[in-house]
């Protein structure tokens, strides 16, 4: 994989994060105090400017009651498969 797809997928988990949690009208602040972290450092995190570590990706997926591997699947992730 190149240093491009490797971003393009990042950003894809990104995108699938901030859409799950919009879809469960879920804060930023909301996941940040579930994971012991600043609302400031989620926001980074999701904004790609602070690293996603497996870590934080595992305790975000558990939060949202999402399936990791829906999250960085291949796939922009919808209401309707979040709900499958």
């Amino acid at each position: 994989m190149n240093h491009i797809v490797i971003r393009e997928k990042i950003s894809l988990v990104l995108h699938n994060i901030r859409s799950v949690r919009h879809f469960r009208n879920f804060t930023q602040e909301y996941l940040a105090v579930q994971m012991g972290i600043s609302p400031k450092t989620y926001s980074k995190i999701e904004n790609g400017v602070i690293t996603l570590t497996v870590e934080y990706l595992l305790q975000i997926a558990e939060i949202l009651n999402i399936e990791l591997s829906q999250l960085i699947g291949n796939e922009s992730i919808s209401a309707v498969s979040v709900l499958t």
